[in-house]
């Protein structure tokens, strides 16, 4: 009886996974040829769900452009930088044309969308590139402060949310409010939670569908968007080793979240600074990895 062997090209087109995986990875040019391979090929690629899964493939973590905000009392401005030429390419514009009267603050920036603040009570959200814009007035309750959220991540959805955090009466009791934009605007219940120590809600890191806030004791705690839950992390240092450390920075690139502590010495030498220790939050939140130790010192 005579065996047929199937070849790996066959076995490619006939695994519909193993195909996705594989045209995503391609430019937009070699998909638009890759459309006349075949009917099937042609159907993957026009489905719409992969279209979006190729645009955030191709799209992700590759920043291109810098904002300036509230410098010196201006509207902020992007400054936008293209490589598409052998040489890179240098535009600045400003971000007041929802109101070319009003001046524009950038409140919050995610993977490329910005959430801004006008004159008056209302807030939009922003996509600098193709100028478009979505006008919200946020619910603001009798409180001392309110403070937003942008949270989108293409890589996820491309349903992107705005969070509000309110302080009540008692700083220990924050209102959360999520806004949806998916079809129309689909506000959440609200949330009142009460957190276990004072911070400033302004304070916080939007990272992978939580807001996280950092406090020099044995854990802080992060808004989880989805579950709309505040849970607990654990920091690198106890409580009784933040007596001389103070938090350098604290913020989320790429996807990972991370913290820079520097020990508070200001007795050293003039000029003298001290290491600066770089940690990242693992994934599964169950502490912290110690990634650098910089010395500026030699610089």
């Amino acid at each position: 009886m005579q065996k047929h062997t199937v070849s790996a090209a066959t076995e490619v087109i006939r695994n519909i996974d193993l195909l996705w995986e594989i045209l995503i990875r391609l430019s937009l040019k070699s998909l638009i040829q890759s459309k006349c391979v075949s009917k099937r090929w042609l159907t993957l690629i026009s489905d719409q769900q992969f279209r979006d899964a190729h645009s955030i493939h191709q799209h992700r973590h590759y920043p291109t452009s810098l904002i300036f905000s509230n410098i010196y009392d201006k509207p902020s401005q992007i400054l936008s930088f293209t490589t598409a030429t052998t040489v890179p390419t240098l535009r600045a514009f400003e971000l007041n044309f929802p109101n070319e009267h009003d001046e524009v603050i950038v409140v919050r920036s995610c993977n490329g969308l910005l959430l801004c603040r006008g004159y008056g009570p209302n807030y939009f959200i922003c996509n600098p590139i193709n100028r478009n814009f979505t006008t919200i007035t946020p619910w603001r309750p009798e409180s001392k402060s309110i403070d937003f959220y942008l949270a989108f991540d293409p890589c996820m959805s491309p349903v992107y949310k705005v969070i509000s955090v309110a302080q009540l009466n008692s700083p220990l009791h924050w209102v959360f409010n999520v806004y949806s934009f998916k079809i129309g605007l689909q506000i959440g219940l609200d949330v009142t939670i009460e957190i276990p120590f004072e911070l400033d809600a302004d304070y916080g890191v939007y990272c992978n569908g939580a807001i996280y806030w950092c406090w020099g004791s044995d854990f802080s705690v992060y808004f989880d968007i989805d579950t709309q839950t505040l849970k607990n992390f654990p920091m690198p240092l106890s409580y009784l080793e933040w007596e001389n450390q103070c938090i350098a920075h604290f913020g989320q690139s790429a996807g990972h979240l991370y913290l820079i502590l520097c020990e508070e010495t200001p007795n050293v030498e003039f000029g003298e600074l001290p290491p600066y220790d770089i940690f990242e939050l693992k994934e599964d939140h169950s502490g912290w990895l110690l990634r650098h130790r910089v010395d500026l010192n030699p610089l």
